[in-house]
């Protein structure tokens, strides 16, 4: 009798976001997997970790090996950040997202796709992405942003990161709500 082997696809979200890291001009759901404008600011504690006043929040581990990748459903939201950041960025002022500050991301804001290195960057993309997978490889200093939905590589940015690299999101201010999808994973049995 030959071996065979099943595949069982299993769910589960590889990015949760972090609470004490949220703006308190961001609502969370109760799994910690979406995040949208408040129309109030919210009661939270001013811990040192929180942003504020910049509208941000980060995913709750850090990584310092691997590869890592996380979907984050955008829909046709008109302005957002996503990306990768130093631990030590700056939480409690406003900063221009930058490389230099800590962070490497993709930005869309006023129609327009921004690549966020030391410097700006346009970025042409031919059909507006409604998910965007953010894949880190830690040892290899890379982050690659593509367009989920159509698996189309968008750009992928290098840099020898040091320490641990969190993901961050700038959900941008308005009611529809960005979500991290859940990850597919596959289990091998025998």
């Amino acid at each position: 009798m030959l071996p065979y082997m099943l595949f069982l696809p299993v769910f589960a979200d590889p990015v949760v976001l972090d609470p004490n890291t949220a703006s308190p001009w961001l609502s969370l759901n109760a799994d910690l997997t979406s995040m949208v404008e408040s129309s109030e600011r919210m009661t939270v504690p001013d811990n040192p970790e929180r942003f504020d006043p910049v509208v941000f929040i980060l995913g709750a581990e850090g990584y310092r090996t691997g590869k890592h990748k996380w979907d984050v459903i955008v829909s046709d939201n008109p302005k957002w950040i996503l990306g990768v950041c130093k631990e030590i960025v700056a939480r409690k002022k406003k900063f221009t997202v930058s490389a230099n500050r800590g962070v490497w991301a993709l930005g869309l804001s006023k129609g327009v796709y921004t690549v966020h290195t030391d410097q700006r960057t346009e970025l042409t993309v031919a059909q507006c992405p409604e998910k965007i997978r953010i894949k880190l490889n830690m040892d290899k200093g890379e982050v690659s942003f593509w367009d989920g939905g159509r698996e189309t590589h968008l750009v992928t940015l290098k840099h020898k990161f040091e320490g641990r690299m969190f993901p961050i999101f700038g959900p941008g201010l308005h009611t529809t709500p960005m979500v991290l999808a859940p990850g597919k994973i596959a289990v091998h049995t025998s």
